[in-house]
């Protein structure tokens, strides 16, 4: 199933993959994934929130990095209680700072496994043009007691820092 901005699924397993599928990845172009695990102010509740390169895992479980940042597991069933979503987004590194944008990797795929033979649903978006140094790729986030999943493909401009800041981490 292709996914646009803007739809959701419900899931009915819990226990995923997303994998990242990064266009044309020209040299000196580097490109960073992230989760950011949110309370229900749409926020992080500490640095421990974040899950990437730094901190591939979130502590309780729930979470993984893996692969260099081109694959994330999740098991939404042990995330805390207190968790309402999880923001997956992507980044140029330093993309603000050596004026570079998405549009240089001409596509980003998130694909969505809940098996391994199984993609449940695909989101690419075409970044050809696009000024955005930062992307909101793709969310999870609780419904009643049902998780779902969201095509989002929101940009920023001014990279991590906003993206961050976006998220309630300071520094």
């Amino acid at each position: 199933m292709q996914l646009i901005a803007g739809q959701n699924i419900t899931l009915k397993n819990t226990t995923l993959e997303l994998k990242f599928d990064l266009g044309h990845m020209p040299s000196g172009v580097a490109v960073d994934t992230s989760a950011f695990a949110l309370a229900s102010n749409h926020k992080v509740r500490g640095i421990d929130d974040v899950i990437n390169g730094d901190n591939p895992s979130l502590s309780g479980e729930g979470i993984s990095r893996e692969n260099d940042g081109q694959v994330f597991k999740f098991d939404l069933q042990k995330l805390p209680t207190e968790l309402a979503k999880v923001a997956v987004t992507i980044v140029i590194k330093k993309g603000a700072e050596k004026r570079q944008t998405l549009a240089l990797v001409h596509h980003v795929s998130a694909q969505l496994w809940d098996s391994p033979e199984h993609m449940l649903c695909e989101f690419r978006m075409d970044t050809e043009g696009r000024k955005e140094v930062a992307m909101i790729m793709v969310e999870f986030y609780r419904h009643n007691s049902a998780w779902k999943f969201r095509a989002v493909g929101q940009g920023f401009n001014n990279g991590q820092q906003a993206l961050f800041s976006n998220y309630g981490v300071n520094g």
